[in-house]
């Protein structure tokens, strides 16, 4: 019978912290430090870029990486990546070729260069990358 009683309170703790931690976090954005394109040698390019972003929360600056879709930052256009001959890979998007992962970094950085990010304030360094923000400078670019 106490076994019993001590696994319900037990299990009402977890679940009662599990919502508290959720209710606590906050929604901040990020600034992008770098994009990285998905690669599985010798001839695979994933849809996915890994981000990798600093934020800062509490007069600190902390760093985070995340996954996100290559589409999503490219939303509206049509695009085909590949790799050349020379194992560089190769980005079309409409009338453009980049040709190279610095390239590609540079033109995706130039379309989106912030994101949103749920940060829990007793931990920061436990950081999710929500998605990308829409509304940030290098989005009214294009």
């Amino acid at each position: 019978m106490t076994a019993i009683v001590t696994l319900i309170l037990i299990l009402s703790y977890v679940i009662f912290r599990q919502f508290l931690f959720d209710r606590r976090k906050i929604h901040q954005k990020g600034i992008i430090d770098k994009i990285s394109l998905c690669v599985i040698h010798p001839d695979t390019i994933l849809p996915e870029v890994e981000v990798f972003f600093k934020y800062y929360f509490g007069g600190g600056v902390y760093k985070g990486k995340g996954y996100c879709l290559l589409s999503d930052f490219l939303s509206d256009m049509d695009y085909k990546i590949e790799f050349n001959a020379f194992l560089e890979p190769m980005l079309f998007t409409g009338d453009k070729v980049f040709v190279s992962m610095e390239h590609i970094e540079s033109f995706l950085l130039s379309s989106v260069d912030t994101v949103i990010l749920e940060i829990d304030p007793v931990e920061p360094y436990r950081v999710k990358l929500l998605g990308l923000n829409e509304e940030s400078q290098g989005a009214k670019k294009i």
